[in-house]
């Protein structure tokens, strides 16, 4: 068998192909690559922060043998941790009655001048 007669329906060549991904381990210009049961590529994560427009390294963490591990601390402005979600404030707003009443009788002329209009032509 070939992958050019491969198809999605072919059970044989997918689990040859899955388990040849499976066992794939060799030392990439990036580091070591291997693959999960997923096919997703496990490797060390690196953590940094962007201070001062400089890229610092914090720490990696090993998807392999679940490990992080620190080198620095993270450094926050102000020296407090920024919100991880807005805050949504509701405001209850009003409009003063002289307009209300205004804009009413503006709405109430203009639905009865409608109105007239259907029924005269």
């Amino acid at each position: 068998k070939s992958l050019k007669n491969f198809t999605y329906t072919d059970k044989e060549t997918a689990d040859d192909i899955y388990s040849a991904i499976n066992s794939t381990q060799f030392l990439g210009v990036s580091g070591y690559v291997a693959f999960s049961s997923q096919g997703d590529r496990i490797a060390l994560t690196q953590i940094e922060q962007v201070i001062n427009g400089t890229y610092v390294k914090l720490g990696y963490y090993d998807t392999q043998s679940d490990n992080l591990t620190w080198f620095n601390r993270e450094k926050w402005k102000g020296g407090k941790v920024p919100q991880d979600r807005t805050i949504v404030r509701k405001v209850l707003r009003t409009i003063s009655v002289p307009l209300f009443i205004c804009m009413w009788a503006i709405s109430s002329i203009g639905i009865v001048a409608a109105i007239c209009l259907i029924i005269f032509n």
